[in-house]
């Protein structure tokens, strides 16, 4: 859970810092709704992955070397 409520800080900290930049320095159009659905499929997703990629470690690290 910890984890997960990191995950949410830094999407909204980077993903922040990528729009200031983009609409204030470089001065581009920014849909700021593609980045919502972006940051909410990414945040959602992220106990799916982490359950298949902790399982992948445990059998990686159960086979026996060469």
């Amino acid at each position: 859970m910890n984890d997960w409520l990191s995950l949410l800080f830094t999407i909204l900290l980077v993903n922040s810092i990528q729009v200031m930049s983009l609409d204030l320095i470089f001065s581009i159009d920014v849909n700021y709704i593609r980045y919502s659905i972006n940051s909410g499929i990414t945040f959602i997703f992220y106990p799916l992955f982490l359950l298949l990629f902790n399982n992948l470690e445990k059998k990686i690290k159960t086979q026996k070397n060469d």
